[in-house]
């Protein structure tokens, strides 16, 4: 659907279809290869700092809380009995249990993930679909014009105009739509990793995967991408500056995919 357009374009300027769809095919497909083989490694790497950096996160975090309990004890208007509440809380405590379930936490997301990648299917079938999706997608791009025009002919010939008249308009604008979204969370993707890198930010390649994948869910994409980036600022050596960083980043490409590249990208 996506490499459709591209195919009829070649193949306008007198290229045979099956050439077209080779140029058209190849270099995405090279290009993802190339990525998986280059950023895959780090990829992993990234992640695997970040989940070790939890029980750091759980300190930091609980350190912060207890400089938010030694304030909240001086508020006038609280009670004796409130006081005291705010008093026994026992950050310490807290952050011994999250130490002791640590190993118990990873274990449960473990196995987890895995019975999401049973559903998946096996290795088997995974490797299968890797290896038929690019052959159907080859003859459904070389039989895509007589493939659209048997599925014209199953309309009723009276009504064909005006429905084929819909559907060429709605493709239109799906397509432009998709490639729109795909576009603008590719952008999100870089700037959003380029900035965090800049700024001396651990794990910005993997952060800023994350918020290009996470562009593509609307409302709570944003809060879902920004969770990771958020604990990764607190377990650095400043977690105030961290999260000044983290934030500023954020705030800066929110306001340009907002106001700037996504209205002229995916709304136009």
């Amino acid at each position: 659907y996506l490499l459709a357009p591209l195919v009829a374009a070649l193949e306008q300027r007198r290229m045979s279809r099956g050439l077209a769809i080779l140029l058209v095919a190849i270099p995405p497909l090279a290009a993802f290869v190339l990525l998986i083989a280059l950023a895959g490694p780090q990829l992993w790497g990234q992640a695997v700092t970040l989940v070790s950096m939890l029980p750091r996160f759980a300190t930091t975090l609980l350190d912060l809380l207890s400089s938010v309990r030694a304030r909240a004890e001086t508020l006038p208007f609280l009670t004796e009995a409130q006081r005291t509440w705010i008093h026994d809380l026992n950050a310490e405590e807290l952050a011994a249990l999250l130490q002791q379930n640590a190993d118990a936490i990873l274990a449960e997301f473990g196995q987890w993930a895995l019975a999401f990648l049973r559903q998946l299917g096996t290795i088997v079938g995974f490797l299968g679909y890797l290896v038929v999706t690019p052959v159907v997608a080859f003859y459904l791009l070389r039989d895509w014009r007589p493939l659209l025009t048997f599925l014209e002919e199953l309309i009723p010939t009276r009504e064909r105009p005006g429905v084929v008249t819909f559907i060429d308009e709605y493709d239109r604008s799906l397509g432009r739509f998709v490639r729109g979204q795909l576009t603008e969370a590719t952008l999100v993707g870089i700037l959003t990793g380029t900035g965090l890198a800049i700024l001396g930010v651990p794990s910005a390649l993997l952060l800023g995967v994350i918020a290009g994948i996470c562009n593509v869910i609307p409302y709570i994409g944003l809060a879902i991408s920004i969770v990771p980036a958020l604990v990764v600022a607190l377990t650095m050596d400043s977690p105030l500056g961290g999260l000044l960083r983290v934030g500023a980043v954020f705030l800066v490409v929110q306001f340009i995919d907002g106001s700037v590249t996504g209205p002229k990208i995916v709304g136009e």
